[in-house]
């Protein structure tokens, strides 16, 4: 089979799997089922044949084009959407164009859903099935009803980002049992621009409603307009992208009686440098080798000045990387100045200890991975 035709048996068993009636235009029967996909199917004349033109409950919502894997189906939508429009006009169809796109490989698909407001493509893992369909039908304006002004969300038919655009006004203070209540201005804010960023089709933004709540925004916000701290109530989010960005697995969380205890895992490889044991007595306390200090060591193999390691480790302030970096290590013996009677000197460099080369050797052969 060509890569094309293995595409379209993918899509065949994806269409199937989710309660599709797949067929030929020769056999084709829209009435065979709640959702019918129809291959091959010629449209109007300049228009070409769908790869698959979909009916639900007798009419025709859809359209799917199909390419083989690996093609780029950014971009595909004009032609998908060229053929959303060339249904002939005797047939039955649920609106003209056609609201439902998709474009698919078998394994890649992207889907547009002409109902919204804005419509545009979008990853998805499946094809919907027909029943999900026949709801969002039910969205279309009927010729024999207009939406009343003043309806809210609630009340308005139209797709979820239609009613997020018609979303009644937030209540931000009521009174209940004799008590007056009143969202806090962080609160008001942070509900609005969620609404602001769904209706303009961002959802993303949901992200945000994972993180932690600060319990004196009042303190908070000035601290964090002092630059004293980054983000309020971020921490928890902030842990687990950078541990997803250096490929570690995500870090624990747990209630013990009346501690809240954290796992943070290292990379594999990574062994503790000798000496920088915390006064914890408890396991799982000890903290490893940065990376910063690993890199450094591998730097120093044969000497390096102070701006080149600074450098290697990203760092701008040549004071607090001498003193929270640097310092520690030669502490330690990991690490040894060129001029140790000159420490100020602008020939210093630092170089890889003995030790320090030991260490560096036997961590490369230490390969569990480790909490």
């Amino acid at each position: 089979m060509t890569p094309e035709q293995q595409a379209r048996v993918r899509i065949d068993a994806l269409l199937q799997q989710a309660g599709w009636h797949v067929c030929n235009v020769s056999d084709a029967n829209i009435h065979a089922s709640t959702g019918v996909a129809i291959r091959e199917f010629p449209l109007d004349t300049g228009f070409g044949f769908a790869d698959y033109l979909l009916y639900v409950n007798g009419k025709a919502c859809g359209v799917i084009e199909a390419k083989k894997e690996g093609a780029t189906l950014t971009g595909v939508e004009l032609q998908s959407g060229r053929y959303a429009q060339g249904l002939p006009t005797a047939l039955p169809a649920w609106r003209r164009p056609l609201p439902f796109v998709w474009e698919s490989t078998g394994v890649e698909t992207h889907f547009t859903n002409g109902l919204d407001p804005e419509p545009r493509a979008r990853a998805v893992f499946a094809f919907f099935r027909p029943e999900l369909l026949v709801q969002w039908l039910a969205y279309l304006p009927s010729s024999s009803s207009a939406t009343a002004i003043g309806t809210t969300a609630q009340e308005a038919p139209g797709t979820f980002l239609t009613r997020m655009r018609s979303m009644p006004q937030l209540v931000t203070e009521w009174d209940s049992g004799g008590a007056h209540y009143a969202l806090w201005p962080a609160q008001i804010s942070a509900i609005t621009n969620l609404e602001k960023s769904m209706a303009a089709n961002k959802p993303k933004a949901l992200i945000q409603m994972a993180t932690g709540i600060p319990r004196s925004p009042r303190i908070a916000e000035p601290l964090f307009l002092a630059c004293y701290i980054e983000k309020a109530g971020t921490g928890t989010l902030d842990m687990i992208s950078q541990c997803a960005q250096a490929g570690l697995p995500a870090p624990e969380f747990r209630q013990d009686g009346g501690q809240f205890i954290q796992t943070l895992w290292r990379p594999k490889g990574a062994d503790l440098v000798p000496g920088t044991e915390s006064q914890g007595t408890k396991s799982g306390t000890k903290s490893g080798p940065s990376r910063d200090q690993v890199e450094i060591l591998a730097k120093a193999n044969t000497g390096a000045a102070l701006t080149d390691l600074m450098t290697v480790a990203g760092r701008t302030n040549r004071t607090k990387f001498r003193d929270q970096v640097i310092k520690p290590l030669l502490d330690q013996g990991l690490l040894e100045m060129t001029l140790p009677d000159k420490p100020t000197s602008s020939q210093q460099k630092y170089r890889l200890t003995p030790e320090g080369a030991a260490w560096l050797a036997e961590r490369a052969t230490n390969v569990p991975n480790k909490p």
